[in-house]
């Protein structure tokens, strides 16, 4: 099989990309090792968010649609951030992942890409200006592109085979847990509740509500901190809420680190998870997992329709666009990650007492940090500068 433009995985990010890189006629396909689209757990993303990616709502796929965010303290003094104590609020949309995802198809088929499911990349090779990607699928073979993009996920064993593949040791990585709780009021205030400290060493809890009486509870901890996240949730869960029942269970591993630096080569990008594109402040992937695929997709679409040169010079463009318009903000909420672990549950309290009386116009998360580094004598210079 030839094509223009090959992408491996069938997640989001690339999904995201093969709807792009249709737009200027260009052959795309998509191979996928499973039987279907498919991608666990539920997140939030905000309106803004879904609207500067150009994503039209579905309600397939929203589960609720929040009113605000409430930050919760150690000490339980809780900061309200919604319609009734702000004038612009933060409303977030809670999104199940595996629905987003077939929604995605649908574009990716509409869009004229070519999709072929049980297909597992097993090699790469290259073949003059071209790539080669063997497949397990013996319809197929092998596929020859012009360009090639990797969005298999954190797992991919494809980014290793162009040696561009993530550092997923303890110390870059941080476990995600989270349950389906049925239980009475859980989700009663609908906002979007965050809880900060030691309930979750190097991390936070978060309750994501459905109804009234559903929500998605999970915690995040760092893995250096030899922390049983699924422990610490069951102690969380416990304390927070008198009756409850778990429905479903899931977790992950997710990078903290930021992107990765070296996400280009000749003929080929990685996108998605697979490089990283993952808040490392909120440890929510799919507003960067989207943005990453739309751009590696563009770039990919331009380059072919362009007829430029595909070495690694020309492929930096993807780098150049995700620098600016994600990686930006990836570096700032890296480094208040980085600060936000020094603090003990005494500084989130007092961070906390001075948020209480806040007048912001908008809560969205930067104003948030905002006014937290202007209030708050611990902030280092660096920080202070970022979000200048």
């Amino acid at each position: 099989m030839n094509t223009n433009i090959l992408i491996i995985g069938a997640g989001i990010a690339g999904l995201c990309a093969a709807k792009e890189a249709t737009a200027k006629g260009d052959k795309v396909v998509v191979i996928e090792q499973k039987e279907d689209v498919s991608t666990n757990g539920v997140e939030y993303i905000t309106k803004t968010n879904l609207r500067q990616l150009n994503i039209k709502s579905n309600p397939d796929w929203i589960l609720n649609t929040t009113d605000g965010f409430t930050l919760n303290s150690p000490d339980n003094n809780r900061i309200v951030l919604d319609d009734s104590t702000i004038a612009m609020p933060e409303k977030s949309y809670i999104v199940d992942l595996d629905k987003f995802n077939k929604d995605l198809k649908k574009m990716a088929l509409d869009s004229n890409a070519e999709i072929y499911f049980n297909t597992k990349a097993t090699g790469i090779s290259r073949n003059g200006s071209s790539v080669v990607v063997t497949v397990d699928n013996t319809d197929i073979g092998e596929i020859t592109t012009d360009i090639l993009i990797i969005a298999e996920g954190l797992d991919s064993n494809m980014t290793k085979e162009v040696n561009l593949d993530y550092d997923l040791s303890d110390k870059n990585t941080r476990s995600i847990v989270q349950y389906k709780v049925k239980s009475v009021n859980v989700g009663a205030d609908n906002n979007i509740n965050m809880y900060f400290g030691s309930v979750a060493p190097g991390g936070y809890a978060w309750i994501l509500p459905v109804d009234e009486n559903n929500a998605y509870i999970g915690l995040s901890t760092l893995n250096s901190n030899d922390s049983d996240s699924e422990e610490l949730l069951d102690n969380f869960l416990s304390e927070k809420l008198d009756d409850y029942t778990i429905i479903d269970k899931e977790s992950r591993i997710l990078p903290i680190n930021g992107i990765s630096r070296e996400r280009v080569d000749d003929n080929i990008m990685i996108t998605g998870d697979a490089a990283g594109f993952i808040n490392p402040l909120t440890n929510m992937k799919l507003e960067d997992v989207i943005a990453s695929g739309i751009y590696a997709g563009v770039v990919a679409g331009e380059l072919i329709f362009t007829g430029e040169d595909l070495d690694k010079v020309y492929m930096q463009k993807f780098t150049m666009y995700t620098d600016m318009l994600i990686n930006e903000d990836t570096e700032r909420y890296n480094e208040t990650r980085k600060f936000l672990l020094s603090l003990s549950d005494d500084d989130f309290n007092i961070i906390a007492s001075q948020l209480e009386n806040a007048e912001m116009y908008e809560s969205d998360i930067d104003n948030i940090i905002r006014y937290m580094i202007e209030n708050c004598s611990k902030p280092g210079l660096q920080l202070k500068k970022l979000y200048a």
